[in-house]
């Protein structure tokens, strides 16, 4: 069951809609606790009956909510088959909601991506990451793990497409002149099947996410609403 590739995402997630004869249900109730936490991964992912009348999820932003997944097997082409964990056997495990959240997210630093960086003036870095075998939009939780650097600032991020984190670490008050590029990048890397993802940009700080209500004006200069903690963080940065 592929997640990406050559199906649609809504007709591949393999979910709990119903238990007895139901295979991901089985599939689920098979998998030992010993087992469990390598095997936990997460999705970002449009909200849909898709996912199942009760998945395991959590808010990302608007329709995108983050999903909690069983890895299943590989296919041929090489992609993860992902089990929907419900809420109505995540108890099976007898452990903790925190557990299995946590545990997944721990598991982003191991899972096999592509990363890319391209050098821009000033000293500022362009970092673009992929999913291989699995989608990478979930990379934007820990994006110093995505990125390979720390960030005492954080980043702009965003995902143009359900495999696709970009991003510019926040460096110096010129990092932030970045945005209208990020921008433009997001929009042609965006794809026919993109859906919800691709032209919200993010400030990514301390494992938060916080949507900076970017747009183009004039096709040039960008403009934002910001919060407080962001303005503050603006005035804190170094001139260049």
């Amino acid at each position: 069951m592929p997640l990406f590739g050559r199906r649609k995402q809504t007709e591949e997630i393999q979910t709990a809609a119903g238990c007895g004869e139901h295979g991901p249900c089985r599939a689920l109730a098979g998998i030992a606790m010993a087992d469990l936490p390598a095997r936990l991964g997460l999705l970002i992912t449009p909200a849909s009956p898709a996912l199942g009348p009760d998945p395991v999820v959590q808010p990302f932003e608007g329709e995108l909510v983050i999903v909690l997944c069983v890895k299943g097997g590989r296919g041929q082409d090489g992609v993860t088959d992902a089990l929907v964990i419900p809420e109505h056997l995540a108890n099976q495990w007898s452990t903790t909601h925190d557990d299995l959240w946590g545990w997944a997210h721990a598991n982003l630093s191991r899972e096999q991506v592509n990363r890319q960086t391209f050098t821009a003036d000033g000293g500022d870095s362009l970092h673009v990451v992929n999913g291989m075998g699995w989608p990478g939009a979930a990379q934007v939780l820990q994006a110093e793990a995505a990125f390979d650097l720390p960030l005492p600032y954080g980043a702009v991020v965003t995902l143009p497409t359900s495999n696709v984190v970009c991003g510019v670490p926040i460096r110096s008050a010129t990092s932030l002149k970045k945005i209208p590029f990020l921008i433009q990048l997001t929009s042609e890397l965006r794809t026919p099947d993109s859906g919800f993802f691709g032209m919200d940009l993010y400030w990514y700080i301390d494992g938060e996410l916080e949507n900076l209500n970017a747009r183009l004006q004039d096709g040039q200069d960008a403009r934002m609403r910001v919060s407080t903690r962001f303005k503050t963080m603006m005035e804190s940065l170094p001139t260049r």
